[in-house]
């Protein structure tokens, strides 16, 4: 029985982090007009955002901070205008489709040093509340 459970509880983080994803990732593209990546894009063209996201409490409504990192290599002005982008169309949207209730807030962002001077980075995070509807 406590098998079962623990599986049940895997199966229904893994349908919210696949649900959760594609969401974000496509309010991201939508907002920036890049290309969008969860967890990692090393081989990715510029501009690009990647993001990822961590849960901090765990119901059915779960809270969490997303990250998002954006890079351009074109100058700061390109990120900085994807940048402001992201935060005017996400920071305090709510987003309620059949699949899922997302609240985004709280956003922030900083400039993140790069070895590479050539490529402009910068941190967006947001926290949230989701609720993946039918699980």
């Amino acid at each position: 029985m406590m098998a079962r459970a623990a599986r049940n509880k895997t199966e229904l983080n893994e349908n919210f982090n696949t649900v959760f994803n594609k969401t974000v990732g496509g309010l991201l593209k939508n907002s920036s007009g890049v290309a969008t990546y969860s967890n990692t894009a090393t081989a990715a063209s510029y501009p690009r955002i990647v993001f990822f996201f961590t849960t901090w409490a765990e119901d059915n409504l779960k809270k969490g901070t997303l990250t998002v990192r954006i890079a351009g290599n074109t100058g700061a002005a390109e990120v900085e205008k994807i940048v402001q982008n992201v935060l005017f169309d996400l920071d305090g949207a709510v987003y309620n489709d059949e699949r899922i209730y997302l609240h985004l807030y709280g956003g922030r962002s900083s400039p993140v040093e790069d070895t590479d001077k050539t490529i402009t980075r910068r941190l967006v995070t947001l926290d949230f509340q989701a609720l993946v509807k039918g699980v």
